[in-house]
């Protein structure tokens, strides 16, 4: 049985490093229509984690659409609301 101290240690972890990995991995596109198209993808993943209940990894994408990187992302951001 794993100890629920560890579990939450995992927990934190992935939410944590997602937003970061995710950040790190949008922010390297040369291209604004590449951004968008991961952005989307994301979108998707957060809405089908809603769908199944996976309530922890769509916060962790949550938090990694609030980071203020992708915010000054204008261009990016607002070519997505389209």
């Amino acid at each position: 049985m794993i100890p629920w101290e560890y579990f939450t240690e995992r927990v934190l972890h992935v939410l944590i490093s997602l937003p970061s990995s995710f950040l790190s991995f949008l922010l390297q596109m040369p291209k604004k229509k590449l951004r968008v198209r991961v952005i989307e993808h994301w979108i998707q993943t957060a809405k089908e984690c809603f769908n199944i209940g996976n309530f922890n990894s769509l916060m962790a994408i949550i938090m990694a659409f609030n980071m203020s990187p992708l915010e000054r992302l204008k261009k990016t951001v607002e070519s997505n609301k389209t």
